[in-house]
């Protein structure tokens, strides 16, 4: 897998499967020139191509009337806690008071 992938979750596992055995097709795109170098920016701050950034945008895109993947509040509630704090800390104290959160 390239560093910098965008991809996450049950897409990751799709990536990592299917990359044993691709046949990959050229495609040719029309972007503006500012894009373009957005896209060449972005490919080379995550250590991939321009094709292999598309390319894994595409792939974790949800197909309208496909699966749907669950929002981030949907996957990770429940699953933090609030940590413990001295008692002379204020600023989780006032935290606490202002989000309904008491320690676990």
């Amino acid at each position: 897998m390239r560093a910098g992938s965008l991809c996450t979750g049950s897409c990751l596992q799709y990536i990592l499967r299917a990359k044993v055995c691709i046949m990959k097709k050229r495609v040719t795109l029309t972007i503006d020139p500012e894009v373009v170098r957005r896209a060449r920016k972005v490919a080379r701050a995550r250590n991939t191509s321009v094709s292999g950034l598309v390319g894994d945008l595409l792939r974790c895109a949800s197909v309208p009337g496909g699966e749907k993947r669950d929002s981030f509040v949907a996957r990770w509630a429940g699953r933090f806690s609030v940590a413990e704090s001295s008692p002379g800390d204020q600023r989780m104290a006032f935290l606490k008071a202002k989000y309904g959160l008491a320690a676990k």
